[in-house]
């Protein structure tokens, strides 16, 4: 059986498929909360298996459409169940690249690899340009807040 995260807007959601075609048995996994979350998340890397579960960064909206990004733990047995979320942005348009371009405002991230305990997140800035940012991996999931 098969997980697969996606959005349907406002929310992050699951759905089920036996075959990789029919998918099924949809349901929320996370909603977006007051300010930076606060009008709309959304996917970012695929799912990064750690020691205490799924590592899943994700993308938020705010009022003034600045996208940031957040984490999550999911539960290794269990794609509904998260167990840490952000409760402040993990990465957010700071620099000049990040405020600066094409769309100012923006970090976006879609892909990411684990290294020696350190994650590499990849991103694009502004999108104008492409970046790296790092962290322990375990640093990245202790500032996570217990749900």
């Amino acid at each position: 059986r098969w997980a697969m995260y996606h959005r349907i807007p406002p929310h992050i959601w699951v759905a089920y498929s036996d075959n990789l075609i029919d998918w099924r048995e949809t349901s929320i996994v996370l909603s977006p909360r007051e300010g930076w979350e606060y009008f709309k998340i959304g996917g970012g890397t695929p799912p990064l298996k750690v020691k205490d579960g799924w590592l899943i960064i994700y993308h938020a909206v705010d009022r003034e459409w600045h996208y940031s990004l957040g984490a999550a733990l999911i539960d290794m047995n269990n794609p509904e169940k998260v167990l840490r979320r952000s409760r402040e942005p993990v990465l957010e348009p700071e620099e000049d690249y990040e405020v600066n371009g094409v769309v100012p405002n923006v970090v976006f991230t879609c892909g990411a690899v684990i290294r020696d305990n350190q994650i590499l997140l990849y991103y694009g800035g502004a999108d104008t340009v492409i970046c790296v940012a790092t962290a322990e991996v375990s640093d990245l999931v202790e500032s996570l807040e217990e749900v």
